[in-house]
């Protein structure tokens, strides 16, 4: 069983191996599990990925991002600067976003509204913005359309386990209820579970996804 210290080694190193995060302004602090990354970054997406690298480490429990965004007033821009940004960078991601997802912009936050189909496309429309200069933070209010059918939905989940290479799908028991997925069975690692779960989110509709899949290396 790895220890508090095993953890933040494993965080620090890979935060040291990916360009997409400047790690001499993030610290890890580590207790009993739960990761709290503290520091400053110029930019709102290298504080997500940071997150983002620490919540694929085994053991972690749960992950407190306390990472301050702080923008350069030389290379600030204005809120209608971002509003253009933002709306050019949805279409750019998808056509379909130009029409669904409206961004809102405020002291440098945006605000994203809408409905979607998928929590797939509920990402992308983060993932367009959160990358842009001067924004300090993205706050995803879009919604999910309703699945047109409960059966539908559930075998679209277990297709998309089927296709994931790296996943025993046999193994995964897939519930679909009132829009939430349950996933019960056995993978061969944490890494395993997290992709199973990401699958699980492609279905039309899902709002929750409920991990109950046990560990067995």
């Amino acid at each position: 069983m790895k220890t508090d210290l095993d953890i933040q080694r494993e965080v620090q190193h890979q935060l040291q191996c990916d360009p997409r995060v400047d790690e001499r302004g993030v610290g890890v602090n580590v207790h009993k599990g739960v990761i709290t990354l503290v520091g400053t970054v110029p930019h709102y997406a290298e504080r997500q990925t940071a997150a983002e690298i620490a919540e694929y480490i085994d053991g972690v429990c749960a992950i407190a991002n306390e990472i301050e965004v702080r923008i350069a007033k030389t290379s600030e821009c204005s809120d209608t600067e971002i509003a253009e940004a933002a709306a050019a960078a949805l279409h750019d991601k998808d056509e379909y976003f130009a029409n669904q997802v409206k961004a809102i912009v405020t002291s440098g936050w945006i605000r994203l509204s809408g409905q979607l189909e998928t929590q797939d496309q509920r990402a992308g429309a983060e993932l367009a913005v959160r990358n842009l200069p001067s924004v300090k933070g993205v706050v995803n209010c879009t919604t999910l359309k309703p699945a047109t059918s409960s059966a539908d939905a559930q075998q679209s989940i277990e297709d998309a386990l089927q296709v994931h290479a790296a996943l025993e799908a046999e193994d995964i028991v897939v519930e679909f209820k009132n829009s939430v997925v349950t996933l019960r069975g056995y993978v061969q690692s944490h890494q395993e579970r997290n992709d199973a779960a990401f699958a699980a989110w492609s279905g039309a509709g899902v709002s929750k996804v409920e991990k109950l899949l046990a560990v067995q290396p």
